[in-house]
């Protein structure tokens, strides 16, 4: 039987979660749940063939998107700020947008990134320094940061993730720790949950490119459960 997350590679996965309400899962849902969570966790599909299972990898860009908290596991979680006074455009210019768009994607997607030296002394002096600081900074928290500052690099059409790169990396995060700090905030004072340029905010949880292998303190890649291959 065909099944919904048999797909071909770079297939995007978008995941609808702002109509989800309370209620009971049942056998079916909770299995269908666990195959999200391996998509989402480890990029790994699992089949079921009857008389045996087997997980394949696949490569998966997912994004959940949902109002509340997300019901799988995520690399990254953004609240996002809605612009209700955007602007709209013509079919033409869209899909002249659209054309664009999946050229620079595919291009980033295929570009190799190297880490120098200084770039990853950088890196592990500021996991050592939050470390000792007693920030609660975890392993699997310095890999998303390194994917983040490589996709960041990538973005930019650079073929090295630089110093310039992990800070760029570390203001995002600044920024995102901003966002999430006030919708708790809009959430425990029962206020509407706004944030700076208007709209309501709606989170969206996502995993890591398959152009972003994670990368370790000495420059190899990390391993494939260390933090989801796609975003």
């Amino acid at each position: 039987m065909m099944s919904s997350l048999q797909l071909s590679d770079g297939t995007v996965v978008v995941l609808d979660e702002t109509s989800l309400e309370p209620g009971q899962v049942g056998t079916e849902g909770v299995t269908n749940l666990a195959a999200l969570n391996s998509l989402m966790s480890l990029q790994k599909v699992p089949y079921d063939f009857g008389f045996y299972k087997m997980d394949f990898e696949v490569d998966h860009p997912t994004i959940s998107l949902s109002a509340r908290g997300s019901v799988v596991p995520a690399g990254a979680v953004v609240p996002v700020v809605v612009d209700a006074c955007g602007g709209t455009s013509s079919g033409s210019e869209d899909q002249a947008l659209l054309a664009r768009l999946r050229i620079y994607l595919e291009a980033t997607r295929r570009t190799e990134l190297s880490l120098d030296d200084k770039s990853s002394a950088l890196a592990e002096e500021d996991f050592v320094k939050a470390r000792q600081q007693g920030q609660a900074v975890t392993g699997e928290d310095f890999h998303r940061m390194l994917t983040i500052a490589r996709l960041t690099a990538l973005s930019l059409g650079d073929e090295a993730m630089t110093a310039s790169h992990w800070s760029h990396m570390k203001d995002l995060e600044a920024r995102v720790a901003a966002r999430v700090q006030q919708l708790a905030s809009g959430a425990t004072t029962g206020g509407r949950r706004t944030a700076a340029g208007g709209g309501v905010p709606a989170a969206a949880a996502a995993a890591p490119a398959a152009g972003a292998t994670p990368i370790s303190p000495g420059g190899q890649a990390g391993p494939l459960n260390a933090i989801p291959e796609n975003e």
